[in-house]
């Protein structure tokens, strides 16, 4: 690794990579690596420097969401920092990936889900970037980029894995517990197809920063087991996650790799424009919000 380098808020922002990458560190392995950045932002510190490299011969700025030795969980995740730095390097277009239990028997260990809606379940996370006058109010209807959803959905079938992109609903939770039967339960009553501790607050936030937002989901677990009619498991371990993880390692590398290669040119209409920029000079964050991003 070269050119390592601090990227602080004095500093003149430059376009480096408009195609983000948050995940398990893992997926550094795919990335041609130019270059490793500490970026400074409005909100503290982010999980880890962000990657400016190269995947499927497309610039891409990386970060790993738990860190280089997944010792952040996700009810600690600096989502705002994480967010904001991959925001000031230029980033309009991020695929997440994460690793999610299913709440249905139709949707199996293995395959991948491509939420298109979310429940927050989540006490404790910051969720907006907008804490104070003036008041910025934005549509959650459609929370994830249906372009990338359709490119997500398009390239499991190369990696050899099954995935779900129609009307799937994730359910995200605090943690660092898992679910209850009762709750599991009561997820599925609401509609909730997976469930998962990773997603909430990122889409908002990438929403909020005008982004395109996808995310891929492992599935690694039926959550509580066997209580879900049609299904002989036991209850999610960490141990359970960790070993479909390994298991599933390099089709969901190459399942990154063929989503990199074949995302659209640019940002969807979709996605951009739904909050105002804030102009108030009241708010100090907003002198380093990136005007070309909308």
């Amino acid at each position: 690794m070269s050119d390592a380098a601090t990227l602080s808020l004095g500093d003149d922002i430059q376009e480096m990579a408009d195609i983000g990458i948050v995940g398990g560190y893992g997926f550094a392995d795919r990335i041609d690596i130019d270059r490793e950045i500490d970026v400074e932002t409005p909100f503290g510190e982010p999980t880890h420097p962000v990657i400016i490299g190269e995947m499927a011969g497309r610039k891409v700025a990386f970060l790993s969401r738990h860190g280089r030795g997944r010792n952040v969980p996700s009810q600690s995740v600096n989502f705002r920092a994480n967010l904001f730095a991959l925001y000031r390097v230029g980033v309009r277009r991020l695929v997440s990936a994460t690793a999610n239990g299913s709440l249905r028997k139709e949707i199996g260990v293995g395959d991948v889900a491509v939420p298109t809606d979310y429940i927050d379940r989540t006490k404790r996370r910051v969720d907006t970037f907008f804490d104070d006058y003036p008041p910025r109010h934005f549509s959650s209807m459609q929370p994830f980029c249906p372009s990338l959803n359709d490119t997500i959905e398009s390239c499991c079938d190369a990696v050899g894995l099954t995935g779900h992109n129609e009307d799937v609903t994730m359910v995200n939770i605090e943690g660092p517990r898992f679910s209850t039967e009762a709750e599991s339960e009561m997820f599925r009553q609401w509609g909730a197809d997976i469930v998962g501790g990773s997603t909430y607050p990122e889409v908002t936030l990438a929403r909020e920063l005008g982004m395109c937002y996808g995310n891929f989901a492992l599935i690694t677990d039926y959550d509580v087991g066997d209580s879900i009619p049609g299904i002989e498991e036991e209850p999610v371990t960490l141990q359970m996650i960790d070993d479909r993880l390994a298991e599933y390692n390099t089709q969901t590398r190459d399942l990154m790799e063929q989503v990199i290669e074949r995302m659209p040119a640019e940002r969807c209409e979709h996605c951009q424009g739904h909050v105002d920029p804030a102009t108030s000079e009241a708010d100090p964050v907003w002198e380093h919000r990136r005007p070309d991003m909308f």
